[in-house]
């Protein structure tokens, strides 16, 4: 079983460092790895861009979704 489960995570694993790239990959499934710059205002961009995603994107992904992003990511716009 849990091979199976580490299987199919690996197959799923992405390496995403473009913000377009994120909704795409989460409506496949994916788990999405970011870079993290550990900076604060990262992660306000990110905040941002979710906010502003949840009123105008309807491709944006799920509340659950949207918690397996890093907070923390500095992404080009």
């Amino acid at each position: 079983m849990y091979s199976k489960a580490k299987a199919t995570y690996d197959e799923r694993l992405n390496s995403v460092t473009m913000w377009e790239d994120v909704v795409p990959a989460l409506d496949n499934k994916c788990v999405v790895m970011t870079p993290w710059c550990e900076e604060e205002a990262s992660e306000d961009d990110i905040k941002e861009r979710r906010a502003s995603m949840e009123n105008t994107d309807a491709r944006a992904p799920s509340a659950g979704a949207k918690s397996r992003l890093s907070a923390q990511v500095e992404m080009e716009r």
